[in-house]
């Protein structure tokens, strides 16, 4: 999913607004399964709750261009979420079906395990193309354990989209320069990059948590995270007139959508900050991370 193109040129007053007014109101009425659409009443509501000003926005009877436009980016936030990333989001018996879907239509079988020194599986390694990819196992015990799907639907795309070998598990900083000197280190260790982390064309973080039982300060933590890499991003290109692109990739319906409805809000709030090129929700790593990494090659 990109940003839609009403709204990725909004500046810091309209997100102001938008953080302040979705602080107040509930991501979702209790007892209903939908995220909420802010009418302008209640908009204006919420800001007089808080005593924060409301003259930016006029009134009932005479909304400011303002007013207007937060209105119908909270109809089209509420309605991306209810009619399109609710779909998609997985479980993780989904999350299987589409892995082991995926490789049949790749022909790569059932790979080869790999096993840590006490001869535990740890990961299996895929040969796609000719582009070997490795994909560990999660961190559960007993029957939930198993490779981490969804990263696993990644890997094995990009692989196949690309046909040459990018790194799917980076142990250091991305960084940014030329043959006399470094202009930027990225602050933390992403997932994934293309075609590797010094001068990268793309990088990419995973957040997949089918096992989760409870909405934990981690995974909202990873949201906040990431708006953090695109304020960083923002600062490399200014600074070098470029920078990579940026992705986040997440999955599990339970934890996103039962336990995280306010934390999907402030996902689609990012992307249309233009702080994350992409978000993509589940199964939209099978559908659209295709021609988007083959776009990584035309850069």
């Amino acid at each position: 999913m990109k940003a839609n193109p009403r709204f990725e040129n909004k500046g810091m007053e309209f997100w102001a607004y938008v953080r302040a007014i979705t602080q107040t109101l509930n991501a979702a009425k209790r007892g209903e399964d939908k995220i909420n659409p802010y009418s302008l009443i209640e908009i204006l509501e919420s800001l007089r709750m808080q005593n924060y000003p409301t003259k930016a926005l006029g009134d009932i009877e005479h909304p400011t261009q303002l007013a207007v436009d937060l209105a119908a980016y909270f109809e089209y936030r509420a309605n991306v979420l209810n009619t399109h990333v609710r779909k998609v989001l997985m479980r993780a018996d989904e999350a299987e079906k589409e892995f082991s879907d995926l490789c049949k239509r790749l022909g790569v079988g059932n790979g080869d395990e790999i096993r840590d020194r006490s001869g535990r599986k740890c990961a299996i390694r895929y040969d796609v193309g000719g582009v070997k990819v490795e994909v560990a196992m999660n961190k559960q015990k007993n029957e939930k354990r198993a490779i981490q799907y969804f990263t696993g639907m990644i890997d094995l795309t990009v692989a196949d989209s690309l046909k040459c070998e990018f790194d799917y598990d980076p142990h250091q900083l991305a960084t940014i320069g030329d043959s006399k000197k470094l202009y930027a280190t990225m602050a933390r260790r992403m997932d994934g990059a293309f075609p590797s982390t010094h001068n990268p064309r793309a990088v990419w973080e995973i957040k997949e948590y089918y096992y989760t039982t409870t909405f934990g300060s981690k995974i909202s933590d990873a949201v906040y995270v990431t708006q953090l890499d695109g304020y960083e991003r923002d600062e490399i290109k200014a600074m070098t007139g470029d920078a990579p692109q940026l992705l986040l990739m997440v999955d599990a319906y339970d934890t996103w959508w039962g336990k995280g409805k306010s934390y999907l809000c402030r996902l689609i709030d990012i992307l249309n900050m233009g702080k994350v090129d992409y978000i993509l929700f589940g199964r939209e790593v099978i559908s659209d991370l295709p021609s988007i990494a083959k776009g990584w090659l035309r850069a």
